[in-house]
Formats: C-alpha cells, structure tokens, sequence
C-alpha cells in the first residue's frame, strides 16, 4: 500500500490531459490554453457591454415615449443624464439608437459594441442585415465595417440620384455576396408531403425547412438570420439568377488546369471537399479590381481568411464553375 501511495503521480496515464511530456508539448499547452482563455474573458465583456447598452436604450426610448408631446424632450434628458451620471452624451445618443434599430436584442457572435455603433447609419433593415452578415463571415474590424457602411450609404445616394428606370440588380458584383440566401424547393423524395419544402444549400444538399407562411413556396429565396434560438428565415426580395449559390470557402491545394480542391461551407455546419473550376478572381465589392494571373491557384495560395463562391453551374462529376471572391489584404 505504502508503494502505491509513493508511485509518482506524473505516472499515471490521464486521457483528459493532452501531452505534456516535454518541455515543448507544455509551453504550447499553456501558452494556448491563456490565449483561449483570454479570447473568452474578452468576448465575455463585449456581450455584456453590448447587452448593457442595448439595456440603456430601452429605458431611454421607453421614457421619451412616455413624453412624446413635449418638443426636443429627448436631446434635454439625454443632456440632463449625462449630466446627472457624468457620462458622455453621445454614448447615451449611440445607446438609443441602437435600441430603436435592434427591437430584440441581437444573437450573441462575432460583432462587438463598435461593430453594432458603425451599423447605426444604415437605416434600411434589409441592408444592415446584409452588412452585419458580411462583417461575421469575413471578420471584419469595426473600422472596415464603418468603411462599408460608407461605402453603402454612397452607392445608395448615387443610385437615388440615377434614372429609376434603370435595373440595378444587374451587376453581378452586387449579387455574388449575398451570403446565406438559398432556394426553395420541393421534396420529391416518396410519400414526402407535397407541400414541405427544402433549403437548397448546393452541391445535392438540402435542408428541411420547417417554416411556414404564404411568404414561402418553391422557387423563392430565403435569407438565413441569426436569432437567440438559432435561425429564423425571412424572404429575400434581391434578383438572383435560377440555381444561384453564394458560399464561403478555403482554398486547399491545385488540382488540374483552371481548378482548384476547395473546403465549402453551405451553411448550418454543413460542409463539402470540392473541385472548383474558376471562372474569374475578383474582389468583393468596394475593393478594386484583383488581376487573375497565368497560374491563378497561386493568388489564391496565401489566403488564409475564407473567399466567397459564386456558383454557376454543378456538374456531373460532383465539380462546380464558380466565380471567386476575395477580400484585399
């Protein structure tokens, strides 16, 4: 009893533990495990400080509401708390707005209080979503995040100024990164029920979709939204071209002429290995024009971060003809 007592305790085998037998495998053990840690404490923070001024702006649009017939009642208590709690007025103002923009409270992810604090501008419901889905899927800065919003509020001005007859959804650049949105189909499986209807996430792959309403039939898009408990699904009024899929994807290695094996996310943790052929290499929107060299598996070599796919044809072999997006460095 008194040797087992003695057997040391670095000894003995512990599955939970990873391998910490050098001096190496312990420094990268515990250098990631405080890097993790500290990455959790940070994002920890952000939510609070997101919910807690999301919390503010309820209050204050709830008593401004209770005074609606008194004039500029609003710009005077927002001025009088600042006053009363020595806090900045403007973060009072940001606070208010972001509660009218947010009627709940948004999912908790990728975006921080100045992500949220950039979005502010943007007033059109539809294109802020479209913007907050952009800046999770590419991990945006906050200031490359106000970039686009300027950039959109500029396209928008110059759009409102052009001939409205004049079809603006022809660009295909505005199209190719409307992340998220899929087709709706039917089920044709046997003894499926005729009305159910599936999410086309591409590549032969589908996702029951259990929504319901006059909104949805087979044939119209869907735009995938991120709420508290889970995902929620709303009509996409855009024109997108029949069979259309907008995908994020890695570059892994060159496969033949003019194609490349990529890992694709269709969505909803589904996942696919792929050839793609390309049919051009571009940057998203906004961010100048990218020259496709002669060996273009090349330019696509040292992106770490994900690219955008624009499908344009499936074909048999399980390959696609896609365009690829890129975002400059």
């Amino acid at each position: 009893m008194s040797a087992s007592l003695a057997e040391p305790v670095r000894k003995r085998n512990n599955p939970a533990l990873p391998d910490v037998r050098s001096y190496v495998h312990l420094r990268k053990q515990v250098g990631q495990t405080l890097e993790e840690g500290r990455l959790r404490a940070q994002r920890a923070v952000e939510d609070e400080k997101t919910k807690t001024y999301w919390q503010v702006g309820r209050l204050i649009d709830a008593h401004i509401l209770e005074h609606a017939g008194r004039a500029d009642y609003g710009k005077q208590v927002l001025k009088r708390l600042a006053e009363d709690l020595s806090t900045n007025q403007t973060l009072l103002y940001y606070a208010l707005q972001f509660a009218r923009s947010y009627a709940n409270f948004p999912a908790p992810g990728k975006l921080t209080w100045s992500h949220y604090r950039a979005l502010l501008p943007v007033r059109d419901s539809q294109e802020r979503e479209k913007l907050e889905t952009h800046a999770e899927a590419w991990g945006w800065s906050s200031r490359k995040l106000e970039s686009a919003v300027s950039q959109a509020s500029a396209k928008s001005r110059k759009q409102g100024s052009s001939d409205q007859g004049t079809d603006r959804s022809s660009g295909s650049e505005n199209e190719s990164a409307d992340l998220y949105v899929y087709p709706l189909v039917r089920s044709l499986a046997p003894g499926a029920n005729p009305r159910s209807l599936l999410l086309d996430l591409g590549f032969g792959c589908y996702r029951e979709f259990l929504n319901s309403g006059r909104d949805f039939f087979s044939g119209t898009y869907v735009r995938s939204v991120r709420t508290n408990q889970g995902f929620d699904f709303r009509r996409f009024h855009g024109k997108l071209q029949s069979g259309l899929n907008v995908c994020r994807a890695w570059f892994e290695s060159r496969a033949e002429k003019e194609m490349v094996w990529m890992q694709i996310d269709l969505g909803f943790g589904f996942f696919t290995r792929r050839k793609i052929r390309c049919r051009k290499i571009s940057n998203l929107p906004g961010e100048g024009y990218f020259q496709k060299t002669r060996d273009f598996s090349k330019d696509l070599l040292s992106e770490a971060q994900p690219l955008i796919l624009r499908i344009h044809a499936y074909h048999q072999d399980g390959s696609a003809s896609a365009d690829i997006l890129r975002q400059r460095q």
